[in-house]
């Protein structure tokens, strides 16, 4: 599994507990990609359902993907 620098740079902000609004501000996107990101992510880690913001970021955590 291989997450894009910015899929990388969204599941790290999660980890620091921003909301997809901050994130979207400190990237300079918009919401809406964020969530585009955020999805993609998801698909990638094998993570849904309640809680995918946080699954994802700890599954990126235990697999050494995030900088």
């Amino acid at each position: 599994m291989e997450l894009s620098k910015r899929e990388k740079e969204v599941i790290a902000l999660v980890g620091k507990r921003k909301t997809s609004k901050q994130i979207a501000l400190e990237l300079n996107i918009s919401p809406r990609t964020v969530h585009f990101y955020l999805e993609n992510a998801y698909f990638k880690l094998g993570v849904s359902g309640m809680g995918a913001r946080l699954k994802a970021y700890n599954v990126a955590l235990q697999n050494n993907l995030l900088d």
